[in-house]
């Protein structure tokens, strides 16, 4: 794909990808999605074939993101830390949003993921590419003594994973950020 075509393809996912979030799959017209992204319906109906192939686009380009973001906890020396700074992250961007607008991945599992098979699939494998990164920060942590050898590394990612999804829950509810690190500070301590 030229150059130029790549970068409008990724503005129309971005783009599209905001309005999902921001209104659900099921809130999101196709009037409103072409008007938002700048394509005529005819165009969208060519790169996309429908909404569904539009939306199943916007999901894996956000895959891609948040497997870039989660990777780059690998870089940090710390365990503790990098588990942190993974629900500090999440804080800093529900909470620099004006719309409540909670995670992406967390709406599409809750709107979709029950009714959609293609979406399930998506929503699990997207879970799996987390959960292996936390376990391996688990492992690291162990390795490096941050955490008790007999920690059941499975059921803290487990834990981690309630926490993360309920942080991005709670925060469609209150933006309030002194209330979301809160539920940080006290899910590090069971750490």
């Amino acid at each position: 794909m030229p150059r130029s075509k790549q970068y409008k393809y990724e503005a129309v996912l971005e783009k599209a990808m905001d309005l999902f979030w921001a209104k659900g799959y099921n809130g999101t017209s196709i009037q409103e999605l072409v008007s938002h992204v700048k394509l005529s319906k005819a165009s969208m109906y060519e790169a996309f074939t429908d909404k569904h192939g539009l939306f199943m686009a916007t999901l894996h380009n956000y895959r891609k993101r948040l497997n870039n973001n989660m990777s780059l906890l690998r870089e940090i020396p710390s365990a503790r830390a990098a588990i942190e700074l993974s629900f500090e992250s999440i804080i800093a961007e529900v909470t620099d949003h004006r719309h409540r607008r909670g995670g992406y991945l967390t709406n599409t599992a809750i709107e979709l993921a029950p009714h959609d098979k293609e979406v399930e699939e998506w929503v699990n494998e997207s879970i799996k590419d987390i959960e292996k990164v936390y376990t391996e920060l688990l492992q690291k942590g162990i390795k490096s003594k941050e955490f008790s050898a007999d920690m059941n590394i499975e059921s803290k990612v487990n834990f981690i994973m309630g926490v993360r999804h309920g942080i991005l829950v709670y925060s469609k509810i209150r933006q309030d950020k002194t209330r979301l690190q809160s539920i940080v500070t006290e899910a590090l301590k069971v750490l």
